[in-house]
């Protein structure tokens, strides 16, 4: 099978890269060109526009930053033309909603279309650990779940297209809500002279851990912020969609609308680009 990539940013350039180690045939393209010199470097077709990316793939995967990013690559006429026959695999975050209209716009076309987004960011994809939620039919599952071997091994299929762009957003939330919490305790913490090792260790030991806690004390600790597997500014787009999905589902949205407020501050504050756990500086008032 050949591969597009179209959106080969952070997360899409490390897919094309497990794709290309895989000795899959792949292309990508990216509307910021300079974020394709890396994978030129190790040999990666690089395209300068969609279109030349779509007809010289069968699989196309989508890993663009918004539904509107989708609709100004993917929707115009030129390209829809061009997808008949072709398998589009959307693995960005967006809503529901937008996943399906994605799905009949594209199905009108002639072409395939399931949801894919991910649990994860770059190292899971280079460790091949990367969750992968699948969106479609039964069908579709069986018949396309091998094409994420190369940088996942956990496949899970949630239901039909939506559902898995639902639960996307749900395990969005938890990672908006668990860094901003674990800011404020290590603000207390540190701010009460107490050893940050000790806290540390208690809470390894404790029922109230997370992984990310780890992940994220040395960027912490450092005061750097500069090396972002997720930019502060996709947690607030993500943060937007779930605010917006929580009260089409008539849910208390008070908790995600005081999260987003404390993101935007990190926006605010010039940390846009960094890695999200940049909202401890806003929480600390370091």
């Amino acid at each position: 099978m050949k591969f597009a990539i179209i959106g080969a940013g952070l997360m899409g350039g490390a897919i094309a890269q497990k794709l290309f180690e895989n000795k899959i045939d792949v292309i990508a393209y990216n509307r910021t060109k300079s974020k394709l010199e890396n994978l030129k470097t190790l040999g990666i077709k690089i395209s300068d526009t969609p279109i030349e990316a779509i007809e010289q793939s069968e699989i196309i995967i989508l890993m663009l930053a918004d539904a509107n990013a989708i609709k100004s690559v993917m929707i115009n006429n030129e390209i829809l033309e061009k997808l008949k026959n072709k398998v589009i695999v959307q693995m960005g975050t967006i809503l529901p909603e937008e996943s399906k209209e994605f799905q009949t716009i594209f199905t009108d076309k002639g072409a395939e279309y399931f949801e894919a987004p991910v649990l994860g960011s770059v190292p899971q994809i280079l460790t091949e650990t990367l969750i992968i939620l699948f969106g479609g039919s039964k069908e579709q599952f069986q018949n396309y779940k091998n094409i994420f071997t190369s940088y996942s091994k956990d496949i899970y299929h949630i239901g039909e297209v939506g559902q898995a762009a639902a639960i996307k957003l749900a395990f969005n939330n938890l990672i908006a809500s668990l860094i901003p919490s674990f800011s404020l305790s290590l603000g207390i913490v540190k701010k009460s002279n107490i050893d940050v090792n000790v806290f540390m260790e208690i809470l390894r030991k404790s029922a109230l851990y997370a992984p990310t806690f780890d992940s994220k004390l040395p960027m912490i600790l450092s005061n750097d912020f500069s090396k972002a597997n997720f930019p502060t500014k996709h947690l607030l787009k993500d943060g937007k969609l779930i605010e917006k999905y929580a009260a089409e589902l008539n849910l208390n949205t008070k908790i995600i609308n005081a999260l987003n407020s404390v993101i935007e501050e990190a926006l605010k504050s010039g940390f846009g680009e960094n890695d999200y756990s940049s909202v401890y500086k806003v929480v600390s008032k370091e």
